[in-house]
């Protein structure tokens, strides 16, 4: 059922927006075709977690894929923009595991988002616990009061902070983390 997530959307609407982009000859059209796209990556992110959320977590037991969660990592860091990027520090360490790697890359996106829209730097360190792989993704943002801490895994949570400081989302990044960690 995974799999099918994959393929998700038409693969030509983001290649159509960018030439909209590209090919606007005013200002204000080209920065309004970029509002748009932007708004389009949004809507199809949003609509991504949400389906991911909705596959029950024993659909992934027979992931038999061998994934390096330190080239996921590389991967979700490298996709980042120069100044995101250069606000993350990986540590040495790899983790394999046993898993689908476009939902790991999802979760490890998710996470590493997560540090940066709440902290200035995050620090992604990987290692093995006995037969289990650790993946700790820490930001040096304000955190989770100690009241919130289970409840910010349940989808469409928003933790007070968030909201009073207005700070963008829907409350599925660290739902969508536990899902795929848990499958």
């Amino acid at each position: 059922y995974y799999e099918s997530l994959k393929d998700i959307g038409d693969p030509r609407l983001p290649r159509e927006l960018e030439l909209l982009v590209e090919g606007a000859a005013e200002p204000n059209a080209r920065e309004s075709a970029a509002v748009v796209q932007r708004k389009v990556a949004e809507l199809s992110a949003l609509v991504e977690r949400l389906l991911i959320l909705s596959v029950p977590t024993q659909a992934s037991v027979n992931a038999l894929e061998l994934v390096s969660l330190r080239d996921v990592v590389e991967d979700v860091v490298q996709g980042l923009t120069p100044p995101d990027r250069a606000r993350v520090q990986v540590a040495e360490g790899d983790a394999l595991v046993h898993g689908d790697a476009v939902l790991l890359g999802t979760m490890v996106a998710n996470g590493v988002a997560n540090g940066l829209k709440f902290g200035d730097s995050v620090k992604v360190e990987l290692s093995r616990a006995g037969d289990l792989a650790v993946l700790c993704i820490d930001d040096d943002g304000p955190g989770v009061s100690p009241s919130e801490r289970e409840t910010v895994f349940e989808p469409f949570f928003r933790t007070r902070d968030a909201l009073s400081r207005r700070i963008p989302g829907h409350g599925l990044g660290l739902a969508l983390i536990r899902h795929v960690a848990e499958a």
